[in-house]
């Protein structure tokens, strides 16, 4: 049984509370800010999960198709995008894609590097079925963030590898080589954070990503593929 199985059920609840909308709303900005998905494009969601994601880009006029490991999330997200026809769900591995080299206009990858053991394999795969001139979006749990250690070792986390700064650079440069690169965080409120504060998440982000962007909760990286 895929790890994430047991959790298809129950993993979008976060999403419903207060905490969890407002996580996903600065998430899901960064995330389109740097994907920059454009209607009738080929996006490749790796690593769907539930089709959180997958819907909005869908949503935006994208042709996407999302690939899980986990049959019981596939059936979430399928349920959660099935009045789109522009999205094609698939189960496979991200180490090895069962899709043609240069089939994507862009591929997204969101938390989902972190519970995968090759994580080398899995971005060669997503970079050879990328196109030239396309461009793909990386976001991972930060290890440096109040949230990791919050998570560390509790349900589906006791499995995850959580990413610094450096060590997601240094992964990118020794499987892709020396390529386009720009980072940016989300999520600085720390885990704790009275509900009543999360009217100001806006000065949050701001702040963070002026003097403490290493430190965030999520980290998001683009890398164009320019040949």
């Amino acid at each position: 049984m895929a790890l994430f199985d047991a959790y298809a059920r129950s993993y979008d609840a976060w999403f419903t509370t207060l905490r969890g909308q407002v996580v996903w709303e600065v998430e899901r900005k960064l995330l389109c800010d740097f994907l920059r998905p454009r209607p009738g494009e080929e996006i490749l969601d790796a690593g769907c999960g539930t089709g959180l994601l997958t819907r909005e880009l869908a949503a935006r006029g994208v042709n996407v198709t999302g690939i899980d490991i986990s049959p019981a999330m596939l059936a979430v997200a399928r349920e959660k995008t099935r009045e789109f026809p522009n999205v094609v769900l698939a189960c496979a591995d991200i180490t090895a894609l069962p899709l043609p080299s240069c089939a994507f206009d862009g591929v997204v990858c969101f938390t989902a590097l972190e519970f995968v053991s090759r994580p080398g394999e899995a971005l060669r795969e997503m970079w050879r079925v990328l196109k030239p001139g396309g461009r793909m979006v990386l976001g991972v749990l930060n290890a440096l963030s109040p949230w990791a250690w919050a998570r560390a070792g509790r349900g589906v986390f006791a499995h995850a590898h959580f990413y610094s700064y450096r060590e997601m650079r240094a992964l990118i440069k020794e499987t892709l080589g020396r390529v386009p690169l720009r980072w940016a965080g989300a999520v600085y409120f720390p885990p704790c954070c009275p509900e009543f504060c999360l009217r100001y998440t806006g000065l949050f982000e701001l702040l963070g990503s002026a003097f403490a962007r290493p430190f965030s909760a999520v980290l998001v990286f683009r890398i164009d593929k320019t040949g």
